[in-house]
């Protein structure tokens, strides 16, 4: 906070500025600071709920407000190229105009740590692909651009859950628009470099998938949709046959099946110990080796 506003002080006078009220945060600050420099405007909004989709709720209502036809995240452990944002915004704005789609996603790039594990699981990742993910739906919130009026219109903003980027995707895609790319648009992060950590990952990601099924389950569509992109959201018997399939295409690959295998079958039961306890949660602990 104190480099935040000390990047504000050095960029020109600090104004305050009134935020709308927000009824999912009361612990919201009521203004927000504000410097100018040029054309661009760089606000602090502070607040104690500890949420992603609830700031990106918040951004999403202010960028309404001031008729903006586009919004992009980026995230603050993620490294953008130099021309990302200028790839992003020259690719997604027109299309986002002119309702070609509703959400643009850039590359992420992976920076590996040196650990032979991080190599094994991303040789799996691309051999096996055991999640069933279609990779063509896939969006990262390292670096996305989406359209708010949009958003506001259909949701009144993110949902109240934890996971932001596949969320957009899913409501993108139910309104019959799948999400759009700019390839150029580069952000790098870490990758998970134990297997503690690694298995946390599908820990988290079964839990938010078990969030979202709750959150739309009188929604048809989503629910199709999550069970298309997640085999483990599926029944035990769906979920072994899908392993079988895996085998069966690349014998050769048994051994990573079963292991890969095994990893989501025990993240899918500490995912659902995790959700029960806590089933409204809109964050997750910190993954070390990712920072």
């Amino acid at each position: 906070r104190q480099i935040i506003e000390q990047f504000l002080e050095d960029l020109g006078p600090i104004i305050e500025e009134p935020l709308p009220t927000f009824e999912r945060d009361t612990a919201m600050r009521p203004t927000m600071k504000t410097a100018l420099r040029n054309n661009l405007r760089f606000s602090l909004i502070e607040t104690d709920m500890a949420s992603k989709t609830n700031a990106l709720t918040i951004g999403n209502t202010i960028a309404v407000t001031r008729d903006d036809v586009l919004a992009v995240n980026t995230d603050a452990n993620n490294w953008l190229e130099p021309d990302a944002l200028r790839q992003l915004f020259s690719q997604s704005y027109s299309a986002i105009l002119n309702n070609e789609a509703f959400v643009f996603g850039g590359k992420s790039m992976i920076a590996y740590r040196p650990s032979p594990l991080a190599f094994l699981f991303e040789f799996a990742q691309k051999q096996i692909g055991i999640t069933g993910k279609p990779e063509n739906k896939s969006l990262s919130g390292w670096l996305m651009a989406w359209n708010p009026h949009w958003l506001s219109n259909i949701m009144g903003g993110f949902p109240p859950v934890a996971t932001d980027d596949y969320t957009l995707s899913l409501l993108s895609r139910k309104e019959g628009k799948d999400v759009m790319f700019a390839p150029e648009a580069k952000s790098w992060g870490y990758f998970p470099n134990t297997v503690v950590e690694k298995i946390h990952v599908y820990v988290r990601i079964v839990r938010d998938k078990l969030q979202l099924e709750s959150h739309f389950r009188d929604d048809q569509k989503i629910r199709q949709l999550l069970l298309q992109d997640n085999i483990y959201l599926c029944p035990l018997k769906d979920r072994m046959s899908y392993l079988l399939q895996k085998v069966r295409e690349k014998p050769f690959h048994l051994p990573l099946c079963l292991i890969r295998s095994l990893l989501w079958e025990y993240a899918v039961w500490k995912a659902k110990q995790i959700y029960a306890a806590d089933p409204h949660t809109q964050t997750w602990n910190s993954i070390l080796s990712t920072k």
